[in-house]
């Protein structure tokens, strides 16, 4: 109910607060190649990442994103149900368009605090079966 009060006003961006910020904010690493959850080093200076599904080991080819503790869950146990979820970042688009354009959280809408090198992006969520 709080949330719809709050949409009706429009003010998306307290939405994003109240449910990201105050509540339970997780950050997840995702591969730009394959558009899929991966395992990250949460020290930024040694920059270690590996995906499970491409083998992607690059950390330019990494994003970082800030999504609610729910919506990890919600991730994980869809893919628990063999369903496959796509994290597109903007760095994937920017890879797939094949424009270069700037690395970094520059690059990025949301600012989440990533490191040198890998952009903390804003994801849309794509499902296929």
């Amino acid at each position: 109910m709080e949330k719809d009060t709050v949409t009706s006003h429009g003010a998306s961006s307290v939405i994003k607060e109240r449910f990201t910020y105050s509540s339970d904010p997780y950050m997840i690493y995702v591969c730009d190649s394959c558009c899929r959850p991966c395992i990250g080093n949460a020290d930024e200076r040694k920059r270690v990442f590996r995906c499970t599904t491409c083998s992607n080991t690059d950390p330019e080819k990494m994003s970082i994103i800030e999504l609610p503790y729910a919506g990890k869950l919600l991730v994980q146990e869809v893919m628990g149900l063999r369903v496959g979820v796509d994290l597109v970042t903007e760095n994937a688009l920017r890879i797939r368009a094949g424009s270069p354009g700037p690395a970094g959280p520059s690059a990025t809408t949301t600012g989440a605090g990533a490191g040198a090198g890998a952009g903390a992006g804003s994801a849309l969520y794509e499902f296929e079966m």
